[in-house]
């Protein structure tokens, strides 16, 4: 119905993907008490399933969450191909990013990368999953022929990624049973991917813009012309770089005062609370 290469997450896989980020919380209400949670280490997190599907993994993180304090903090966003199964993240109130993760731009900073791409090119998917990381985890699932046939140039490249920052582990056909069945060996790939920042020069030692003199000559002169005109794009793609660089800047800053902030009647949250 939703494409060949639909096979929504099954629960116990989602448990094993975010096993990691497990712990025990304050559970809100008048008979308010400390609680196991599988997802409390995603809290305050940017959260982004890049193959979606109807939006198996963040529904289990959001009702994971669903009755602890602070769960409004934790940003769930996704990006999915199929038109009908945006329509059920839509119904979700999930934020839809993009329909192909392949082309996407990144104009969001994320914290975690929860995924389970098609099997077919899971490769593909990871790969740009690094790319776009910054100091982010990742979590994926992968056809296990990808990690253990590694017989095409992207996939050697891919294990060299791997080793670099994370390792792997073999589940099985553990899809056997699933909503939708197959018979896949899958592998679980877990990865810390840390990139040095790049740092802004407010000086802008490093871009000199064409000075252009407003003359007569300048009138006359189709080339002066076509050099301003590609000075304004140049500094119209420096402004859109700076632009990306504040936004990864301000979630950053959000994500590390979150702890600091008290409500509206300066009274600490639940969260606080022993």
């Amino acid at each position: 119905m939703f494409g060949e290469q639909f096979y929504p997450t099954p629960e116990a896989v989602i448990k094993l993907m975010v096993e990691p980020y497990s712990g025990e919380m304050w559970k809100s209400g008048i008979n308010g008490r400390r609680s196991d949670s599988l997802c409390y280490g995603l809290l305050d997190k940017i959260i982004l399933d890049p193959s979606a599907g109807k939006g198996d993994i963040l529904n289990f993180i959001k009702n994971d969450l669903s009755d602890y304090a602070r769960r409004d903090n934790c940003d769930l966003y996704c990006i999915e191909i199929d038109s009908d199964l945006q329509s059920i993240l839509k119904e979700n109130e999930f934020s839809i990013l993009g329909h192909d993760f392949l082309t996407y731009e990144q104009d969001v900073f994320f914290d975690v990368i929860l995924m389970n791409p098609p099997f077919k090119n899971g490769d593909e998917h990871l790969l740009k999953a690094i790319e776009i990381a910054h100091d982010t985890d990742i979590v994926c699932l992968l056809n296990a022929e990808t990690l253990l046939n590694p017989h095409t140039q992207r996939r050697k490249f891919l294990l060299e990624q791997i080793k670099e920052f994370g390792s792997y582990e073999i589940l099985g056909s553990v899809f056997d049973t699933a909503e939708r069945k197959t018979n896949v060996n899958v592998a679980l790939v877990r990865l810390k991917v840390v990139k040095e920042a790049q740092s802004f020069n407010f000086n802008f030692s490093d871009y000199e813009p064409n000075k252009i003199e407003f003359d007569e000559s300048f009138i006359k002169n189709e080339i002066a012309r076509n050099d301003m005109i590609g000075n304004m794009m140049i500094q119209f793609e420096q402004a859109k770089k700076a632009h990306k660089e504040f936004i990864e800047a301000q979630k950053k800053w959000e994500h590390y005062t979150s702890f600091l902030i008290h409500d509206s009647h300066g009274k600490a949250s639940d969260f606080d609370k022993p």
